[in-house]
Parts: C-alpha cells; sequence; structure tokens
C-alpha cells in the first residue's frame, strides 16, 4: 500500500493505494477552494495504468455511496490505512 498527498493552493489530495491481481485500487479524499471535502474510490487495470499489463485499459472512479459490493472492505483497508499514516493531517469529513 502507498499514500499520496498533493496539497496545492486551492486543491488538496489524500489517498492510499493498492494493486490486487493487477488492479489498482485508490481510496481518496479532497478538497477544493469551496472548502468541501469530496471521497471516491478508483480502480485502473491495463497497460495504460499498470506496467507490465497486457490487458485492456480499464478505469472507473466511483462517488463514496456508490462504490460496488466487491470493492466495500478495500476501501475500508484503503481508508484505515490512510487514517494510520496521516492522523490528524488527513482531511476531515
Amino acid at each position: 500500500m502507498k499514500t499520496i498527498v498533493r496539497e496545492y493552493e486551492d486543491w488538496t489530495f489524500h489517498a492510499a493505494e493498492v494493486t490486487i491481481n493487477g488492479m489498482q485500487i485508490v481510496y481518496g479524499r479532497s478538497k477544493s477552494k469551496n472548502g468541501k471535502v469530496n471521497e471516491t474510490l478508483e480502480t485502473y487495470s491495463g497497460y495504460n495504468y499498470i506496467i507490465g499489463s497486457s490487458s485492456n485499459s480499464y478505469s472507473r472512479k466511483y462517488d463514496i455511496d456508490k462504490i460496488p459490493a466487491i470493492h466495500s472492505n478495500t476501501k475500508l483497508i484503503l481508508e484505515q490505512f490512510l487514517i494510520q499514516e496521516l492522523g490528524d493531517k488527513l482531511l476531515k469529513i
């Protein structure tokens, strides 16, 4: 698992990512200049996204309340990892 932190003047992004069976899964929280924090889960697979992959490329971005059941446990694990890694610095929902 890996933590991603991007902070700019009017946009902040905190995320955790993991690759499972050739699919990269990213749980993230982002905050724009209006101050609203959004949660998303993104999935990526295929040669455009995963080094060494020969499968077709595929990506999908889910609002947190619309993630498929198959990814719900992974979302919880990535969220807990992000809380552990960033602590009080993590964007609050």
